[in-house]
């Protein structure tokens, strides 16, 4: 009897050690790079055809840029910024599947509390995040474990109604990706207005922006090279056509090179 008892003691062992040797190890997320959710308009940025009063095309590209930019940099600066923070933190593990990046951020003379929680799900090989800024939940997240494709979903503190969702790819062998900046804000005049933004391209032109405004119902096409600086845009409320218009690597207008 005694000697069955050990037999099956030693099956239900062998049988929970079958089970814990199965599951998936779990391990400390990857951070997604902060371009994830930055909106890199540098390339219009300054000033254009200087000493000259007359639009441009590629002023009227930084001019269409710059609409959204504002939105993106100044209306969620706090939590880009104490993202950009977590970068250079290491977390601590809250339980098995869940870490724990928290630590100060300054913003505009004031000391912020962060918490940025990241928990992996093995079995869907996907990682959840979460910040908070001073107790307030600023974004959420999801992305594969790889931390090549995901997306952002940022409320607004007035009204802790979502505001933007971010949808992001990123190729870390070349550093290169898209980023989506779509407006989810159900009561918003632009509600799904996006703005579309990416660095690989091939070709006379390797970054764009497509923007869409549901409002009023138009869009602009922008490319440009970021070595070269040439660029064109599109747009046919403000030209009043659908054709390319091309600026040189000076900014200044010019005929649209025949290949595309």
């Amino acid at each position: 009897m005694r000697k069955i008892s050990l037999i099956i003691l030693t099956a239900v062992l062998v049988f929970v050690l079958g089970l814990t040797s199965c599951k998936k190890k779990v391990v400390q997320p990857t951070l997604p790079p902060s371009q994830t959710m930055e909106l890199n308009n540098s390339e219009f940025q300054g000033s254009g055809q200087k000493g000259e009063l007359l639009l441009s095309n590629w002023t009227y590209a930084a001019i269409t840029v710059g609409v959204w930019s504002t939105i993106v940099k100044v209306t969620f600066a706090l939590p880009v910024i104490a993202y950009e923070h977590a970068l250079e933190q290491t977390p601590q593990r809250v339980d098995n599947s869940t870490w724990l990046w928290q630590y100060d951020v300054p913003f505009a003379g004031v000391n912020h509390h962060v918490k940025l929680y990241g928990s992996v799900d093995p079995n869907e090989d996907m990682v959840s995040w979460e910040m908070y800024v001073d107790d307030f939940n600023w974004f959420v997240g999801e992305n594969n474990i790889a931390a090549t494709e995901g997306y952002w979903i940022f409320y607004s503190p007035e009204d802790q109604k979502e505001k933007l969702r971010v949808e992001w790819t990123y190729n870390y062998s070349d550093s290169t990706g898209t980023v989506k900046y779509i407006i989810i804000d159900q009561d918003a005049d632009n509600y799904n207005s996006y703005l579309y933004y990416g660095n690989n391209l091939t070709g006379l032109y390797n970054c764009f922006f497509d923007i869409v405004n549901t409002a009023d119902t138009t869009s602009v096409e922008i490319q440009w090279h970021n070595q070269t600086k040439i660029g064109r845009i599109k747009s046919e409320k403000i030209f009043g056509d659908v054709e390319w218009h091309c600026w040189d690597e000076n900014h200044h207008d010019c005929d649209c090179p025949s290949s595309k």
